[in-house]
Order: C-alpha cells, then structure tokens, then sequence
C-alpha cells in the first residue's frame, strides 16, 4: 500500500502560544493526527508513506520531522509563484504534486488548519483527483489493498463505511505533540533527500497559481491570546473543601479571599 499525507507547517505560535519552541514552524496539528494514523498503518503492514507539503522555504524542518517521525518520502512544493495562494490554488498545486509522485492507493488529511480553517483542501484535492473522499474519519478500522473500512463519527452518531481504493479520507481531531523522535532517527532524517518541485517541475505556468489565481485573499492572522488568572487555594483541608464548594455553586467571593 501507497500512502500519501498532505502537511501543512504552520507558525509555531499559532499552536503553542504559551511556549518557547526552537522551530520556527511546525506540523499543523491536524495534519499531524493524519500523519501519525499513516504511521499506524505502517507498523502493521507493509506499505510506503510519502508526505507531501507546499510551502516557502522556511518549512523545510518540518518535512525533516516527518521523515523523523516514519515518512519513507518528502515532497516539498516550493516556488515563489505559489505565494498567496488559497484553497483553490492550493488544491490545484498539490493535484499536480500527486499526479507527479505517481501511483497511490490512499491520500489522507488533516479536517484543517490552526491559521486558515477553512476545512476545503482535502475535500477540493478529492475533486481535482477524481477520487472518493470521506470525512469526519475518526478511525481506520481495517484495510487491504482493495478497499478500507473506516468509522465516521458525527455529532450524533457514527457510521462504519468500505471505501475502494484509491480514495482521500480526511480525519477530525488534532494531535499537539508527536511522538518522541530519537537523536538517532532526527539525524538520518537530515541527511535523506527532499524532493523540491517548483512551478516548472509540476509542468504549469506560474501565472496558474499563487495570489493571481487566488479567489480569497488572507489580510491578516493573529492568534488569539487567552491569558487565565490562577489563585492559590491555602490553608487546612477544610478551608479548601469550603472554597472548593463555594468555587462550584458560584458563590466565592475571590475579591475577600485572603
């Protein structure tokens, strides 16, 4: 079985705004959730995982990560003509990409990203690629190299479906922290190749792509800073299971606590 992951880096204060991080982008969290069930599926069955991702070229340690993590392949879609580009392009540019690598049996996605949310390209790459698309995936349940069989779980109920390959499932939920990466297999990861596709390798003009062809235009994105303030319960067991009481029928008076 060939599996391609669909990654998207994303600024890293985006997805730990409290935290300092080394990187300066990470892996999108949904896309992460996506990668790691790929991952699953390798470590039961033969297959080849390639992780395909359109970014500039600060991106590139993300890509590293996914090979860290279990990516057999990395495809970095990198030109400056794909600058700008929203859902539309960017379906269009990784249809490209995929066609490029060749024969697949399953693409999967994450539901969408932490700074567009949009939830499209996954849906829209199915369109482009003329394949079956399901969504709201919460689990591969079983598969062969025919079909799979996946539960779809919705607000008020779930369904178990066969799908024929080759196909796009796209997963709900979000994964923040991947598994450990050893300095062994980081170290390998930097040293493999990352195959760099640019607007002439994928054999369409520039002009195709990027903000000129763009539909929506993104102004400007900020992260929403939720800042909580925390309290110190002191004093004996029983003064805290009085507060604790208080606290839960909305009856603390936080302004005379002392």
């Amino acid at each position: 079985m060939k599996i391609i992951v669909c990654v998207k880096a994303v600024r890293q204060e985006l997805v730990f705004i409290n935290k300092v991080q080394q990187s300066t982008y990470v892996i999108n969290p949904y896309d992460l959730l996506a990668l790691q069930n790929a991952i699953n599926i390798k470590n039961t069955e033969a297959c080849t995982i390639d992780c395909i991702s359109m970014g500039p070229d600060s991106i590139r340690e993300v890509l590293v990560k996914c090979l860290a993590l279990g990516s057999d392949n990395a495809y970095w879609l990198n030109d400056k003509a794909f600058a700008g580009a929203d859902t539309i392009v960017t379906t269009y540019v990784l249809s490209k990409g995929i066609s490029k690598i060749g024969e697949y049996d399953l693409i999967i996605c994450g539901e969408q990203t932490v700074d567009g949310e949009t939830g499209q390209v996954g849906i829209g790459l199915a369109e482009r690629l003329n394949i079956p698309c399901i969504t709201n995936v919460e689990e591969i349940i079983d598969f062969t190299d025919k079909y799979i069989i996946v539960c779809v779980k919705y607000e008020d109920h779930e369904e178990v479906l066969k799908i024929q390959l080759p196909a796009l499932v796209v997963f709900k939920n979000f994964k923040l922290i991947s598994n450990t990466v050893s300095l062994l297999h980081l170290k390998k990861a930097q040293r493999k190749e990352i195959v760099r596709w640019s607007s002439n390798d994928l054999c369409f003009e520039k002009n195709w792509c990027g903000l000129a062809q763009a539909k929506t235009r993104v102004v400007n994105v900020t992260p929403e800073l939720i800042v909580k303030e925390g309290r110190l319960i002191s004093g004996n067991a029983k003064k805290k299971a009085v507060v604790i009481s208080q606290l839960i029928q909305g009856r603390f008076d936080a302004d005379n606590y002392g």
